[in-house]
């Protein structure tokens, strides 16, 4: 099923989708546990995450900006056009 999974580094929506996976399978692999042996309270893990992720989303259209701004710089260096 992965192996089917085609990722497109040109599309901001995956830029924007990969952080929200990336952070629930942190919630999942890491907050569960963090939960349950420390007790700290899961609203707690969950609005550190929250936070987390939405500064990653802010963040993602400039890095996506400056890829994009790499590539058609690299293109223009190499005589190209893009």
């Amino acid at each position: 099923m992965l192996s089917n999974l085609k990722l497109n580094n040109d599309s901001l929506l995956h830029w924007c989708l990969g952080p929200l996976v990336g952070w629930a399978l942190f919630w999942f692999v890491v907050g569960i546990p963090i939960h349950f042996a420390l007790g700290v309270r899961s609203s707690s893990i969950a609005l550190f995450l929250a936070v987390q992720c939405a500064l990653q989303i802010a963040v993602m259209p400039w890095l996506f900006a400056a890829g994009q701004r790499q590539a058609i710089r690299t293109a223009k260096q190499c005589g190209g056009r893009k």
